[in-house]
């Protein structure tokens, strides 16, 4: 078995991360997304289910905080700022149309 080509991926892998500042940045993030992950959700769950919940509420009461915390993170960290998050047409349409709409631009958008 032939390691010497598996070696050669590795190590220029490994030198192109350590020069490239923004490959580090989304490891970076993408570690926090783990690390939360690994943290919040067996937290939840193990407080909900020790409280006397349903395996399913705990679960999705996990799965909702969470996600909560991802886009937490999400929205601060400086990479996913220019991101755009994708919506339906006919949701956006529906939503100008309802008088309680509240609408939230980035930092380009047009002040009105």
């Amino acid at each position: 078995m032939d390691l010497t080509g598996l070696g050669g991926i590795l190590v220029n892998l490994y030198k192109t991360v350590k020069e490239d500042r923004d490959i580090q940045r989304w490891l970076r993030l993408a570690a926090s997304y783990w690390f939360t992950v690994t943290i919040v959700f067996p937290f939840v769950y193990g407080s909900a289910v020790l409280a006397g919940t349903t395996q399913g509420k705990a679960i999705a009461g996990a799965m909702v905080t969470t996600s909560m915390c991802l886009f937490a993170l999400y929205r601060s960290s400086p990479l996913a700022q220019s991101l755009m998050i994708d919506v339906p047409k006919e949701l956006v349409e529906q939503a100008q149309d309802h008088p309680d709409t509240v609408l939230i631009a980035g930092k380009d958008a047009e002040k009105k």
